[in-house]
């Protein structure tokens, strides 16, 4: 088993801005596993999950860690399992679970859950009224790119999710592989969302042709919402998403399979360029 510093994935993002200065950092825990999401209940709370399936809570000022029950079944195997974890933005005892969900025997589906964290005492939480709000379509029993990052936006939230390993669905608007969807916070659809009334489009898309990606982010300065997708070798982008938009996947990628030949081309008109691959 490895040992993660939970502290270690927030650092990741200021590597870049931190690159030639020093930094120091404090490690406020270690977890035997993969440390999936988290998100901050208040000052000195975080929830944060492990793909294993657990949830927990840490007190960052105390250091103590606690266990939260009452989390869905997850399929854990390969990169599926408990994923994002993110706070309601008005409501710091609402929580979304993003989960790698089983469906019969050996298959799973990427889904989206939301739940009441109940706290009876210190030490004894639990998730109550838990309901999925959204479950996306065609499970398979591939066991990567369930994408699965979640961000907010006003009433909104966008959720991404990977092509499952199957590419070609990334292009099909009849699939939610490969697709950043736009829901409001109760899992309703918008009827603004671009593909709404589209015959043979689903009506929670709002881009698509993604490979895999697990970072979203909303810009504050223009509320501009972006990107980070894992792709094949070479072929990791930076995205700045639009409404409606295709981002090439698999037609268009600057990468290659791991084991060396070319994926589709560079650029094609019709598709966007990634911001940074």
């Amino acid at each position: 088993m490895k040992k993660l510093s939970f502290f270690f994935s927030s650092l990741l993002s200021w590597s870049v801005v931190l690159a030639a200065q020093s930094v120091k950092y404090e490690v406020l825990h270690e977890a035997d596993g993969v440390i999936w999401g988290f998100d901050f209940l208040s000052e000195s709370e975080i929830i944060f999950t492990l793909r294993s399936g657990e949830l927990k809570k840490l007190n960052w000022k105390t250091g103590k860690v606690n266990p939260v029950s009452g989390v869905p079944a997850v399929r854990t195997r390969g990169q599926g399992g408990l994923l994002d974890v993110r706070v309601h933005p008005k409501n710091p005892r609402q929580i979304f679970l993003t989960y790698a969900k089983p469906v019969g025997r050996s298959e799973a589906t990427t889904a989206l859950a939301t739940a009441v964290l109940q706290e009876s005492d210190q030490t004894s939480l639990q998730l109550k009224e838990l309901k999925d709000i959204f479950v996306a379509g065609a499970p398979s029993d591939e066991s990567l790119h369930f994408g699965s990052r979640v961000e907010f936006s006003g009433d909104y939230l966008f959720m991404s999710i990977g092509d499952r390993g199957d590419r070609e669905k990334a292009q099909s608007l009849t699939h939610h592989q490969g697709k950043i969807i736009r829901l409001f916070l109760n899992g309703n659809v918008p009827q603004d969302n671009p593909f709404v009334g589209k015959s043979g489009a689903l009506p929670e898309i709002w881009s698509y042709g993604h490979r895999n990606p697990q970072g979203l982010a909303v810009r504050k300065k223009d509320g501009e919402l972006w990107s980070a997708e894992f792709g094949p070798r070479g072929g990791d982008e930076i995205n700045r998403l639009g409404r409606g938009l295709n981002y090439g996947w698999p037609e268009v990628t600057h990468g290659r399979e791991y084991y060396g030949p070319k994926i589709g081309v560079k650029s094609k008109a019709g598709t966007e360029a990634p911001a940074h691959y």
